[in-house]
């Protein structure tokens, strides 16, 4: 998997923000194939947002230290 087309990355972020996907199952579809859709497209979107994550991430480079405090 992986960004097909530049404007994927703008499905990508859309997905990050929103967290949301909706899903409309066939009328026949059995409650296995449904299990195994959603999880497909759980996975997938998961994917996707952990795509924008990390470019998110590279362009924004390492973060910052923080001093430690010890209480």
């Amino acid at each position: 998997m992986g960004p097909r087309d530049d404007s994927d990355f703008q499905v990508y972020a859309a997905l990050a923000r929103r967290r949301t996907v909706f899903y409309t199952p066939g009328v026949l579809t059995t409650p296995k194939e449904l299990r195994t859709e959603i999880n497909d497209l759980t996975l997938r979107v998961s994917l996707c947002i952990d795509q924008q994550l990390y470019k998110t991430a590279q362009k924004a480079g390492p973060a910052p230290a923080r001093a430690r405090t010890w209480n």
